[in-house]
């Protein structure tokens, strides 16, 4: 029996330890022609996807105006009204709410005609009645590859390429009253396109993106104050054309490309706006991609689209709390008490970090048999197990995140 014991033990540890944390994990594909150069928004708790080009020949692009729906839940898409504007790419896109705003890029209104105009036009859509509305249209001149974001009822747009160059320009979209504010400085480091942007806690973050080459300068943007100042550049190579997002309180750019050379990026960076500090991660596990887009619904990020020579329509999620677990499991602190257990035992759990709840959070316990004895969801910092008529012996316990398990540890019952 001891023997047997032992070999459970040791195989379920090796097991266990072995897990690997899925941060990233491939989803269904958008159910669409692959491209590049989209928008992605978020909507309550769906995900958007649309718009965009792929090349079609030499000097050729075939430009799309679908909108797609992703349901996270269902991990499902659903075909959801065509964009009013037209055939589109290189627009944006940003969720406020129970709508969506969308717009500038580059317009064909005629396919296959090469005819283009680049936009100032702006759109609400609905997704609750599948509609598009034309809102009052965004100031200056027309342009593409423009980056938003969204600080409280404002969502700020700027940058990009225009009729005669690229521009730092930016404006303000005032939702409530629908009007655009236009004293909004232009981003420090000098006009460009593809950078990235995102927001936390209320302040604005852009940057890469370039003429040309790139860049890996960053800028937060302070609305009670209407500046712009500079933060720590981002790590790796100047890029641009790469995604950008923010989910928890960090910010995160990943991919891209260096002067549309071929050499496309797969790395990884996250930005603590606290210390001003960038990190390298594991690489995203996809192909490596320039203009890949992203949309976030909770604690995680949807990323896909893009292209490396190849379009894509492919989507990975990204757990952002499962990836802070993986660096970092030193926060978990569990703590049981008293071991040996007489009759009784409690799990305490420690710091956890933003963005997950002790309710996510699961305890199953096996015997020398590798059956689980009891399991459980914590419902707060400080769970009781007792005991019952359970044996006598060494049993295993573990702590599981949605189905990745954390922590693991050793009990034995007297």
């Amino acid at each position: 029996m001891i023997k047997r014991y032992f070999l459970f033990v040791g195989l379920l540890l090796i097991s266990e330890m072995s897990t690997a944390f899925e941060v990233w994990n491939q989803k269904a594909n958008m159910p669409a022609t692959a491209r590049h150069r989209t928008v992605a928004f978020t909507v309550g708790n769906k995900g958007y996807m649309g718009l965009g080009h792929y090349n079609s020949g030499p000097g050729g692009n075939t430009y799309l105006n679908d909108i797609w729906e992703y349901d996270p839940a269902s991990n499902t898409w659903t075909q959801k009204a065509d964009f009013a504007g037209g055939y589109r790419y290189h627009a944006v896109g940003v969720g406020y709410q129970n709508v969506a705003y969308v717009g500038t890029g580059r317009d064909q209104t005629t396919p296959p005609s090469q005819a283009y105009t680049l936009e100032t036009d702006w759109w609400e859509f609905d997704p609750l009645a599948n509609s598009w509305t034309t809102k009052p249209p965004i100031p200056g001149v027309g342009r593409r590859g423009a980056v938003a974001f969204l600080i409280d009822d404002i969502i700020y747009v700027g940058t990009g390429q225009v009729s005669t160059g690229y521009t730092g320009s930016f404006y303000a979209y005032d939702i409530t009253n629908e009007t655009w504010l236009t004293n909004i400085p232009d981003l420090p480091g000098g006009g460009r396109t593809s950078a990235v942007a995102f927001t936390i806690d209320g302040k604005g973050y852009a940057g890469t993106g370039g003429v040309g080459c790139g860049s890996n300068d960053i800028y937060e943007y302070k609305p009670s104050t209407n500046q712009w100042l500079p933060r720590q550049p981002i790590g790796g190579p100047i890029r641009n054309e790469a995604c950008g997002f923010a989910v928890n309180g960090k910010g995160y750019i990943l991919t891209g490309d260096n002067c549309s050379s071929g050499t496309n990026y797969g790395d990884v960076w996250e930005y603590d706006p606290n210390t001003d500090t960038w990190i390298e991660l594991p690489e995203f596990p996809g192909t490596a991609r320039r203009y890949m887009n992203a949309f976030v619904i909770g604690n995680k990020a949807y990323c896909g689209s893009g292209t490396s020579g190849v379009n894509f329509n492919d989507l990975w999620e990204y757990d952002q709390v499962l990836s802070t677990i993986e660096r970092d499991q030193s926060f978990i602190n569990i703590s049981h008490y008293p071991n040996p257990v007489i009759d009784k035992t409690n799990f305490e759990v420690g710091n956890l970090p933003q963005g997950l709840s002790y309710e996510q959070l699961n305890i199953k316990i096996y015997n020398l048999a590798g059956q689980v004895v009891f399991e459980s969801n914590f419902e707060q910092n400080n769970l009781i197990f007792e005991r019952g008529n359970e044996p006598n012996g060494n049993y295993v316990y573990s702590i599981w995140y949605e189905n990745q398990m954390v922590k693991h540890g050793k009990m034995i019952f007297i």
